[in-house]
């Protein structure tokens, strides 16, 4: 008995080990409309779905591996500052595609994250295309930039825009830069979990937010690309701009910065799957 007893508790612990305590166990809706997805469930980084994107110099910034961190399901991109030698500051953050691991043309993209933007600084959930600037070609060959969200804390005027939701449409045409800006204001955003989402589809793109529909922009009113496109997810740093001014003092050090955006999942759909 003494065995078998024994046998039982050994088993019960080799099979805890095995566990991810971090795992997420509700079911994800509409699975069999789902062709990408991560849930941030392991405490590393997926490279066969993410890779690190444009590591270096960064507009007031250093895109760095280690601005992130992964735990508890959750992948936070963080914007850190350290003081150097002359009393100025350098800072750091980072941004992850999937170019070349997840390339799709239309579809329902979404994301749940909670931003906590701080002046000169933003977090974003966007759609590129590696194409965006050929000019031989028009803009649904080459892909239209789709930013899904932008959370910035303020304007360059000190305005406050912590409750304000930025979507924005960008392409080339005749050699310049267009684009499409989109803004709700008042929308009680807080630095609290929402899901942001886009339709983007071969008549339309849909902007939403907590599953409603924010903006509706039709082809008579913008080129629809028809390029494959890949998924970001960044924070970035910029002084004096649309953004507002980086704080004198920076933004804390890397394990106390008050600067960053919190993903708890991102989903692509083939189509709305709310429909």
């Amino acid at each position: 008995m003494k065995n078998i007893v024994l046998l039982f508790v050994l088993f019960i612990a080799v099979s805890s080990c095995g566990l991810n305590h971090n795992r997420k166990t509700e079911a994800i809706p509409y699975a069999d409309l789902l062709i990408f997805n991560d849930e941030f469930i392991e405490n590393e980084l997926d490279t066969t779905k993410w890779s690190y994107r444009k590591l270096g110099k960064k507009n007031a910034a250093i895109n760095v591996k280690d601005a992130i961190d992964i735990k508890d399901g959750k992948l936070t991109i963080k914007v850190y500052s350290e003081k150097q030698e002359d009393g100025t500051y350098k800072h750091y953050t980072c941004q992850l595609g999937t170019q070349g691991k997840f390339d799709n043309t239309f579809g329902y993209y979404e994301a749940r994250i909670k931003f906590s933007p701080v002046s000169g600084s933003w977090g974003a959930f966007w759609i590129q295309s590696p194409t965006f600037y050929k000019t031989e070609v028009n803009a649904e060959q080459a892909g239209v930039e789709i930013d899904i969200i932008e959370r910035r804390a303020e304007d360059k005027e000190r305005n406050d825009m912590s409750d304000q939701i930025g979507n924005a449409l960008h392409w080339m045409e005749d050699g310049k830069l267009r684009s499409r800006s989109l803004r709700a204001d008042s929308m009680n955003v807080g630095v609290k979990y929402h899901i942001y989402a886009v339709e983007w589809n071969a008549d339309e793109y849909v902007f939403y937010y907590d599953n409603r529909p924010l903006h509706i922009v039709p082809s008579t009113d913008v080129p629809i690309s028809k390029a494959l496109q890949y998924v970001i997810l960044s924070c970035e740093v910029r002084d004096n701009c649309w953004t507002g001014h980086i704080p004198k003092n920076g933004y804390g050090d890397k394990e106390h910065t008050s600067s960053y955006m919190e993903v708890d999942y991102v989903r692509v759909y083939s189509k709305n799957p709310y429909k």
